[in-house]
């Protein structure tokens, strides 16, 4: 980027840069959200909920990165930068928007896993054959799962519901959270 500012061009290409960063790293949290469950990333829902607060924060990040690429010139380096060249890294903008990206990445997968495995609250339906749980949205449906509420477990053994259809639900607080039961391999499966 030019020393004179940022150009239309500079600010379309982050903007299409930072739309990227928001997909992609609302697709790894919901990969690591959805993978808790046992449940394939065929689900994962791209809607302006799920991308607007990552989108808002990478924006926020790329603008505090070029804000500290602005202020500080070759006389005053950051301390991370200064360490990084007297090991014999050389560091640009570039280099601090790949790291910024990566951690990014790595630390939307943990909050992903974290927020499905910390998860107390959830929507449980009463249907005729007993206690479903519902653990994801997915389009106008919902992921639900049969529920042992005595030892806490989700069996796997998903159903896809439309939401108009759910009659019978509360939300009901689990204090010990909910595990999910190991998924079956092909040798246990039975036919």
């Amino acid at each position: 980027m030019s020393k004179e500012g940022i150009t239309k061009i500079d600010a379309a290409l982050l903007i299409a840069i930072a739309s990227g960063v928001g997909y992609g790293v609302v697709y790894i949290y919901e990969l690591n959200f959805l993978s808790y469950y046992y449940l394939p990333d065929m689900y994962i829902d791209f809607n302006l909920k799920t991308i607007v607060r990552p989108l808002m924060l990478i924006v926020f990040l790329f603008s505090l990165v070029l804000l500290i690429d602005s202020f500080y010139n070759n006389k005053y380096k950051p301390m991370p930068q200064r360490i990084l060249e007297y090991i014999g890294i050389k560091v640009n903008i570039y280099f601090i928007l790949g790291i910024t990206i990566f951690s990014l990445a790595i630390l939307a997968g943990y909050i992903g896993d974290s927020n499905a495995s910390s998860k107390k609250e959830y929507q449980v339906i009463r249907k005729e054959d007993g206690l479903y749980l519902a653990v994801y949205k997915y389009n106008e449906s919902l992921i639900i799962a049969p529920v042992d509420v005595k030892k806490g477990i989700i069996l796997p053994n998903y159903q896809l519901v439309k939401i108009s259809s759910i009659k019978n639900s509360e939300i009901v607080r689990f204090e010990e959270g909910i595990d999910v039961k190991k998924i079956k391999n092909n040798t246990e499966f039975e036919k």
